[in-house]
């Protein structure tokens, strides 16, 4: 943001922060070139903080859903929804009806520990990938119920993870809390043809046991 202040308007149109710190907002007012923020998140108290410490906060709000743009609306009450795209070009189906996949952040909000769970009590393999965002959640939570039948395939790049989404039966995505987009959701839907929001436990297996046996395979658009 230093960098941005000295010089950014000979270098750029817009700024367009898609982080949660709360720095790119407390100091956009310093920046002679417009500042979007994108809010992907519920409120959190320093990004709430840097907003209204402000007299009159320069800063552009969008929101990537109703949800969001709701639970900002005492704060930012003229956030716009302008909801995240996808790819239909990259994200394409593959063959599927390999193991499952969970795909996203590891932290407890995201609830792979759920995943894990109806996997193992459907009796299917599961592989999981992403980034590790809490190393004492994934150590604590995910690493003592990694076998032979759930692994973690690491943080994969968008060509990796389109691929292992598109050999998968199914996508699991199961918050453990109130989820602003679930571009997860979106993302994995496209691949795979088929997804599934875990319910509360004791559900879970049932419905990962629908999507087995439902068969849950896609077909690329060459084999259509």
């Amino acid at each position: 943001m230093l960098d941005l202040a000295r010089d950014g308007e000979n270098r750029f149109d817009i700024v367009h922060n898609n982080s949660l710190h709360y720095l790119p907002v407390a100091m956009a007012a310093a920046l002679k070139v417009p500042v979007v923020t994108t809010l992907h998140t519920p409120p959190t108290p320093w990004l709430e903080s840097a907003i209204k410490v402000q007299d009159s906060c320069p800063v552009t709000f969008t929101a990537v859903s109703l949800f969001a743009a709701g639970a900002w609306r005492l704060t930012v009450p003229a956030a716009r929804v302008v909801r995240n795209g996808i790819d239909m070009d990259f994200w394409r189906p593959g063959p599927g009806g390999g193991d499952l996949v969970w795909s996203g952040r590891l932290v407890p909000e995201k609830g792979a520990h759920l995943a894990i769970e109806a996997a193992r009590a459907a009796g299917m393999q599961l592989r999981l990938a992403g980034p590790v965002s809490d190393r004492a959640y994934f150590e604590d939570r995910i690493t003592p119920l990694l076998g032979d039948d759930v692994r973690y395939v690491g943080h994969l790049d968008g060509r990796e993870l389109a691929s292992l989404l598109g050999d998968a039966s199914a996508a699991l995505v199961t918050p453990s809390w109130d989820e602003p987009y679930g571009l997860v959701a979106g993302g994995g839907r496209r691949p795979t043809r088929m997804h599934w929001r875990l319910l509360p436990r004791p559900s879970l297996s049932n419905v990962v046991t629908r999507a087995h046996d439902a068969g849950c395979r896609t077909r690329s658009p060459d084999s259509a």
